[in-house]
């Protein structure tokens, strides 16, 4: 048993491990273009540029397109950032109501019934029997 999990874990870091020779059917502007916008702490990056330095390889032909990329990757992550620093706008505490979560459901005929757990109260809505219940509500 221990020699077949110390067989396992071996395969699955062997497996992660790339080689300058695992690139060498790599097209020129995948290879380039994956070394120049990943960041150089990636595991593969030491063997895309040995890759790169043994096929001759000149990858400045790609540094402009690689620089859009690592634009729109950045811009992309500015944009999430943004959505999930935006908070919702100063209401009264008594206009929020009281957050409730999903429980359980249950189908009765034509209609699903949710059931919520509202900071220790009890709460259910009902919503079509197709539907899928809101994993969150307010009361």
């Amino acid at each position: 048993m221990k020699l077949s999990s110390i067989f396992v874990v071996a395969l699955l870091v062997v497996g992660c491990a790339s080689t300058p020779q695992s690139y060498m059917n790599t097209p020129e502007v995948k290879l380039c273009m994956d070394y120049l916008t990943f960041p150089s702490y990636n595991i593969h990056q030491s063997s895309r540029a040995q890759a790169i330095q043994m096929r001759g390889i000149d990858c400045r032909p790609y540094a402009a397109a690689a620089g859009a990329r690592n634009q729109a990757n950045q811009n992309f992550e500015n944009t999430l950032r943004g959505l999930s620093n935006q908070q919702s706008p100063n209401l009264p505490s008594q206009s929020r109501g009281t957050s409730c979560n999903f429980t359980r459901s249950v189908v009765s005929g034509m209609n699903r019934i949710c059931y919520y757990n509202c900071v220790g109260s009890g709460h259910a809505m009902t919503v079509g029997a197709a539907e899928i219940c809101p994993l969150t509500t307010t009361r």
